[in-house]
């Protein structure tokens, strides 16, 4: 059989980090062979099966990481997705192979890459979804602190796993691997198919086809959330203000900076003072809402409409685009559209009795592949705005008075030519900082790294400043263009921001025993009630060997309410304060 190679760009890449690709030997393997038929439009996939030595020992050391954080040769990140701690002898596992200094150390094939592994974990929620970085720097500071900023950046939840061997002879280069975990047989996919391509590759596992399909919603959305939402995490420490800042916009009149707060879920609003305003979003999820209620996930760009006094925000983790109406402090969604149902005691009672009319479809024309993670958000007309994911590889055109996607455009050429002419404005800004203002050596290092990707949602001109976001430094930073000087924006009013959403979050996660790390519980139950009052009782068991500190009183409980709930009371009948928390 032929084995499926990397483009030459890609193995030119391999080239300069030391890797000689011309002489890495040919081997057999159980590969996907993925092709276009020149002469129709459908995929075809085929396979053949051979069970080599090299491919063996890959997947015997897959197996041996399983169960332990760190071993000789290899390091877990990411870790709060509990895949690591046991192999599943019955799971279909992904794993997006890759060299520490190789064909992923482009921006937008790493982007790109961990971008469909994203997508297709969402999309097959039994799949258990991991990276791979291999080779003699894998182990290095320098290469873990790079993997933690592509973490946080790509908005990553599921493992990454650090190695110091060197998988080049067996992968061939950078590749997606698909096995099953009780067989030693490898399906191998290389980084530049075809999405759809993949999905079929996927479709002929027998344990993910026999999924059944109350994952996905009939409209064909198939990025439906669970309603417990996994984020990145890279240690028990975050930053209290600000979470990889992504992007910023303005409103120079009223003398607001939109900040997008992408990894705490929400915008925070500032003058250019620091002082802060107000906020939108309340914690990871997908809900319309008033500000301090709604949810996002991992927001990114923004564009401020005058005339309406409204934000447009790109909703990326979630695959929309979201409206805050200052006038009416409300976030609600713009795209997809959805068919509104009546929430009222008539309506939930004929619902449950089944006779509802049936609605054809929840989101109205909604293709959930043509729209995977958008991050770009620029207004190209009066009523049209031009949507893009991060490389700008798909694009779309969306009608702010009716909310429907007028067109899509396929590769970055058409997209950018539409945003061109921003682009060249931004970079002029950032020319300008970076050969006359006094800069200090990080503020310096960092515009310098700045992609031709982020500069469009990442620095916004605004009065007699230019603002721009540091992603690595969480922080956001002005230059002054009178005095050409560089400086942090020190925000305070802190408290309009409130408490942490995660502060209550991890109440509901219980060691089981002592103090080690990742034996966790979740203390979580899911009610359905009637609409109206209800009375629910909570009992809290706590270990006869456990020593509290102090007596457990009913005080002790933290209660929060969220959705449609509006009040809680505690035990003696009286109303606590009817906010939310």
């Amino acid at each position: 059989m032929r084995l499926v190679r990397l483009p030459p760009e890609a193995a030119a890449e391999c080239g300069e980090c030391g890797h000689d690709e011309s002489a890495a030997p040919r081997f057999e393997t159980e590969t996907v062979l993925l092709s276009r038929s020149t002469d129709s439009s459908a995929a075809t996939v085929s396979m053949e099966a051979t069970t080599p030595a090299s491919q063996s020992q890959l997947l015997g050391f897959i197996k041996s990481t399983f169960g332990a954080l760190e071993g000789q040769n290899h390091c877990w990140l990411n870790s709060a997705n509990g895949i690591w701690r046991t192999f599943d002898q019955e799971g279909i596992y992904l794993v997006l192979l890759y060299q520490s200094c190789g064909t992923l150390d482009s921006q937008n094939k790493r982007s790109a890459a961990f971008e469909r592994l994203k997508f297709l974990q969402q999309r097959y929620p039994h799949l258990n979804v991991f990276a791979l970085q291999f080779g003699s720097a894998a182990s290095s500071l320098a290469a873990q602190s790079q993997a933690v900023r592509t973490i946080m950046k790509e908005y990553i939840t599921f493992p990454i796993l650090l190695s110091d061997k060197d998988f080049t002879n067996m992968t061939n280069g950078a590749c997606y691997l698909l096995f099953e975990g009780s067989k030693d047989h490898i399906l191998s996919v290389k980084l530049d198919e075809e999405p759809e391509l993949m999905t079929k590759g996927l479709e002929g596992c027998t344990a993910l086809s026999a999924e059944p399909s109350e994952n996905v919603l009939e409209s064909k959305v198939s990025w439906q959330k669970e309603e417990v939402i996994k984020e990145p995490y890279v240690g028990s420490l975050r930053n209290l203000l600000l979470y990889h800042p992504g992007c910023v916009s303005v409103d120079e009149d009223g003398d607001r900076i939109f900040i997008s707060d992408s990894n705490h879920h929400r915008i925070i609003i500032s003058n250019s003072d620091g002082i802060i305003m107000d906020f939108i979003g309340s914690s990871p999820g997908f809900e319309d809402g008033e500000f301090e209620y709604a949810k996002l996930l991992q927001p990114a760009a923004s564009f401020y409409h005058a005339a309406e006094d409204c934000l447009y925000i790109v909703d990326s983790e979630n695959h929309a685009v979201r409206k805050a109406d200052f006038s009416r402090r409300f976030l609600e969604t713009v795209y997809p559209v959805f068919n509104k149902k009546s929430s009222g005691i008539w309506s939930w009672i004929t619902d449950k009795l089944g006779l509802t009319k049936e609605v054809a479809s929840n989101i109205q024309d909604f293709d959930a592949d043509s729209v995977t993670f958008p991050w770009h958000l620029l207004q190209i007309s009066e009523d049209d705005l031009l949507v893009a994911d991060l490389n700008f590889e798909t694009s779309w055109i969306l009608n702010m008075s009716t909310g429907e996607k007028q067109d899509i455009a396929k590769g970055r050429a058409e997209a950018m030519e539409l945003c061109q002419q921003t682009i060249n404005e931004r970079r002029a800004l950032l020319k300008d900082i970076l050969m006359n203002g006094s800069l200090g050596d990080k503020e310096h290092s960092y515009l310098e790294k700045i992609s031709c990707n982020e500069i469009l949602s990442s620095i916004s001109r605004f009065q007699k400043y230019v603002v721009f976001c540091d992603t690595d430094g969480q922080r956001v930073l002005k230059h002054d263009l009178d005095t050409r000087d560089t400086s942090n924006i020190h925000f305070t009013n802190l408290g309009v921001l409130g408490l942490p959403y995660w502060f209550v979050c991890s109440l509901e996660r219980v060691s089981t025993w002592g103090h080690s790390v990742g034996q966790f519980r979740e203390h979580t139950r899911k009610v359905n009630v009637l609409p109206g009052r209800c009375n629910i009782k909570v009992s809290v068991d706590i270990p006869v060997d456990t020593e509290l500190a102090t007596p457990l009183v009913e005080s002790c409980i933290w209660r929060q309410v969220r959705g449609s709930g509006a009040e809680i009371s505690e035990s003696d009948g009286q109303d606590t304060n009817p906010e939310k928390v």
